[in-house]
C-alpha cells in the first residue's frame, strides 16, 4: 500500500511539473507569435516604412517608453554624442 502511494505522489508531482512545463511553453509561443506579427509584412502596407523598433514601439508603448532614441544617421553623429 506505501509502495502505490508513493508511485501516485510522484506521479501527481510530474503531472505538475509537466502543467507548469506547458503554461510555460504557452507563454513562449504567444511572444513568438507576437514576434512574427511585428515582423511580417501586411498585404497592402509593402510601402510602409515602418522598422522592427517602430513596430515595437507602436505595438507596445509602455514598454518602448525606456528605449533609447533612435540611432544617428551617420558614425559622426554618434562620434558627437547624438
Amino acid at each position: 500500500m506505501a509502495t502505490v502511494l508513493q508511485q501516485l505522489k510522484t506521479l501527481l508531482e510530474s503531472r505538475d511539473l509537466m502543467q507548469q512545463e506547458l503554461e510555460e511553453l504557452r507563454d513562449v509561443k504567444d511572444v513568438a507569435q507576437d514576434m512574427a506579427e511585428l515582423v511580417e509584412i501586411q498585404k497592402g502596407n509593402e510601402d510602409e516604412p515602418l522598422t522592427l523598433a517602430g513596430r515595437l514601439r507602436k505595438k507596445y508603448p509602455k514598454a518602448s517608453k525606456g528605449m533609447s532614441p533612435q540611432p544617428p544617421d551617420s558614425m559622426w553623429d554618434m562620434y558627437l554624442g547624438w
